[in-house]
């Protein structure tokens, strides 16, 4: 709790006291950028052996070489 005896003294103002922050820079959000990317690759990778595996059975449902 907070002791407000005193109006204007620093404790009373405490959106004054917590004011304190920093810019958001390319450092401080690199990790959002980190997943974004991971999850991209994972979801290539995933895509591409999707579209293999479709490939193979279409190929073999009509008795044609799939490459």
């Amino acid at each position: 709790m907070l002791n407000c005896a005193r109006p204007g003294h620093t404790l009373c103002i405490w959106w004054r006291a917590q004011s304190k922050t920093s810019a958001l820079t390319l450092s401080n959000v690199a990790g959002i950028f980190y997943i974004l990317v991971s999850g991209l690759g994972v979801a290539l990778v995933v895509a591409f052996f999707e579209f293999v595996w479709q490939s193979r059975n279409a190929s073999k449902a009509h008795k044609v070489h799939w490459c």
